[in-house]
């Protein structure tokens, strides 16, 4: 269903003159559109509202952050709809905090008003902000809160120094994020956590596009922890060996998911580094899920020349990943995420454009066979080694 709402940020009752200034300022109405079906939320606002909305960014976040923790989403899909008062009583906020906060989540659409002065959960954050849903990115927001804000809060010395500098924000002395929270027994989960809940999101858009016929052992390189390869060969059983392959404490975690899949006879890991470890010697097929926004256009191509050599004549790479599209005006989804990977993770990788990866995988040697935009800002390419 579709609903259109006009926000008015004056009221009707305010002389003409005062309108007109007011829209030469910049506080044009603003229309907000919601397509439920098709999940998309069109807001057309004046340009100081968006610039608002950029500049106090972080705030925007606190907000959805803590209608989370705060369980304003949970006690609202539990009760259905509740007033302001009944908010306040169960989540212990004093009157200002528990206003502010209802107000900002209501003005960013994750909840809504009705004409009682009740407040509901709308569609879309009942699917992707309440814990129950399958579907839900609380955890993903909780990498975000502990990981990448902390991270890019200097991002402009980052730029300048070309470095990922945010990392010393964490404590270690490895030059990339991942080995530094290893033996962080609150980051390393938040961090698990939130790729496992990235790649449940998106597996299903490749599970719907990747044709594995004709592959006989796939090698999903920097599997993590197996999420990917469970769905894949519970989707593909003409697939009779997959292998997950990733530093030796997340092949330990995949494995123990394998297991518990039952799959652990066509299921294997292969614990090691990507650049410096061997390929299993039977693979003949490829997939690097969300890698290689990690490194740079030098080192991707180092490792994509690895696999290549690795593969028999025929052996196929899939690679899926989020892009920006070639005209650069978007998705803002893959274009804001490249600054993580300057500021925090690597201090290399970014989101490259569709055009970018297809180079990357021509200049390992491989020709392509297909490119696809898919739906959440991702594309698969399909190449073979001849």
């Amino acid at each position: 269903m579709e609903s259109q709402k006009n926000v008015h940020l004056q009221s009707h009752s305010q002389s003409a003159k005062t309108d007109d200034f007011l829209s030469t300022m910049g506080f044009s109405e603003a229309k907000i559109k919601v397509s439920e079906k098709a999940e998309t939320l069109k807001i057309e606002v004046s340009f100081f509202e968006w610039a608002s909305l950029i500049a106090q960014g972080h705030a925007a976040f606190q907000f959805l952050w803590n209608g989370i923790q705060f369980n304003i989403f949970e006690m609202l899909e539990k009760n259905g709809s509740m007033s302001i008062e009944e908010i306040q009583k169960e989540s212990a906020l004093e009157d200002g905090p528990v206003k502010m906060l209802m107000t900002s989540l209501t003005c960013l659409q994750f909840v809504n008003l009705d004409e009682n002065e009740k407040y509901q959960n709308t569609s879309l954050t009942k699917k992707y902000f309440v814990r129950s849903s399958s579907a839900n990115l609380i955890d993903v927001l909780g990498w975000q809160r502990y990981i990448v804000y902390p991270g890019v809060e200097d991002a402009e010395a980052s730029l300048r120094a070309n470095k990922n500098l945010g990392l010393e924000k964490f404590p270690g002395t490895s030059p990339h994020l991942y080995q530094r929270i290893a033996p962080d027994d609150h980051l390393r989960p938040v961090f698990q956590k939130a790729m496992s809940s990235l790649s449940s999101s998106s597996h299903q858009v490749l599970l719907e596009s990747i044709d594995l016929q004709g592959c006989h052992h796939l090698v999903d390189a920097g599997g993590g922890q197996g999420t990917n390869v469970i769905a894949l060969g519970q989707r593909f059983p003409n697939v009779e060996q997959l292998t997950v392959f990733d530093q030796p404490d997340i092949c330990k975690m995949a494995a123990k998911n394998i297991l518990d899949k039952g799959l652990q006879s066509r299921i294997q890991t292969h614990p090691g580094d990507l650049f410096d470890t061997d390929f299993p010697k039977t693979m003949d097929s490829v997939l690097l899920s969300h890698m290689l926004t990690i490194w740079s256009e030098q080192n991707n191509i180092k490792l994509l020349k690895k696999a290549y050599e690795a593969l028999p004549s025929g052996g196929k790479l899939f690679i899926f990943n989020m892009a920006v599209d070639d005209d650069q005006r978007g998705p803002f989804s893959s274009a804001l995420g490249s600054l993580y990977f300057q500021c925090v993770a690597t201090g290399e990788g970014r989101l490259y454009t569709q055009k970018e990866f297809v180079h990357m995988i021509e200049a390992a040697g491989f020709q392509m066979v297909k490119t696809e935009k898919l739906p959440q800002a991702h594309y698969l390419w399909t190449a073979v080694k001849v």
